[in-house]
């Protein structure tokens, strides 16, 4: 008599990683080399603050479009306007010009106050991140980020002008 036999499952194949699945999509997808590449040097190039709120979506005709999510990272980004450009020249890319648009990323709105609260846990501002201490000239508390930067609290500054 024979034993019976179990039917079981073909084996999965061992996990991949996150950049293996990248890599097979963009080949999948047909994506442009050098926008792929402009993807993966984008922390380089913009740096992490910068990089965590705006995308590369075109790079065509020595142009990069840019993708932001809100407002005020435009702003920032068409003040270092010029800096990125050489930065992009630095890392390869000649590229000429930056055009800024509103992209809307797909983050859930979640991810997206989770993402602003951590953004303002670290906000230079937080009086914690610098301590407290008193003004010298009003012995008011005060934070002592504006102690080194003016010698005294931003009332007394601005008293001065």
């Amino acid at each position: 008599m024979k034993p019976a036999q179990i039917m079981r499952s073909k084996p999965l194949d061992p996990p991949s990683s996150i950049s293996k699945c990248l890599k097979s999509l963009k080949t999948v997808q047909k994506v442009d080399p050098l926008l792929s590449r402009l993807w993966d040097d984008w922390e380089k190039i913009v740096g992490e603050s910068l990089s965590l709120h705006c995308i590369p979506i075109n790079l065509k005709n020595q142009r990069v479009t840019i993708g932001v999510s809100e407002l005020q990272w435009s702003r920032a980004l068409n003040f270092h306007r010029q800096s990125l450009i050489l930065s992009f020249r630095k890392q390869g890319f000649n590229v000429r010009d930056l055009q800024v648009q509103q992209y809307s990323s797909s983050y859930s709105l979640g991810d997206r106050l989770n993402q602003n609260l951590t953004t303002w846990q670290y906000h230079p501002s937080r009086i914690d991140l610098h301590g407290i201490s008193s003004c010298p000239a009003c012995n008011s508390f005060t934070s002592q980020g504006e102690i080194a930067r003016w010698g005294n609290c931003s009332l007394c500054q601005r008293n001065k002008f």
